[in-house]
């Protein structure tokens, strides 16, 4: 079983002006048995071009939301291409964990 901490952030875009840069974040936990089983609780993972940060088990990736936070559809994105209704650019990076089964024992209370 994996762990996942998954922080996002997101800004209102625009198709065709600056982006608002006024940046929210937001964080949770995800578990999965893979990477790709969590990010895709995320996200539609067929759509997604998911970078892999090796050495500090981290992966990231970016995508379009709608106001509810959930990945926006084709028909949003055309709308929001001709400006009639607004999405937000959301990056996420998710650091991965493993879990490690233990037993927790009066021994692992004593300070060293």
């Amino acid at each position: 079983m994996l762990s996942a901490k998954v922080e996002k952030l997101f800004s209102e875009t625009y198709f065709d002006q600056d982006d608002d840069l006024a940046h929210a974040v937001s964080v949770f936990d995800l578990q999965g048995e893979s990477v790709m089983d969590m990010v895709s609780q995320i996200v539609d993972v067929d759509e997604l071009d998911v970078t892999i940060d090796d050495p500090h088990n981290r992966v990231y990736f970016d995508t379009l939301e709608n106001g509810e936070g959930y990945q926006a559809s084709k028909t949003e994105i055309e709308e929001w291409k001709a400006g009639k209704t607004r999405l937000f650019s959301c990056s996420y990076y998710v650091d991965i964990f493993q879990h490690i089964p233990l037993t927790v024992t009066p021994s692992h209370l004593k300070v060293a």
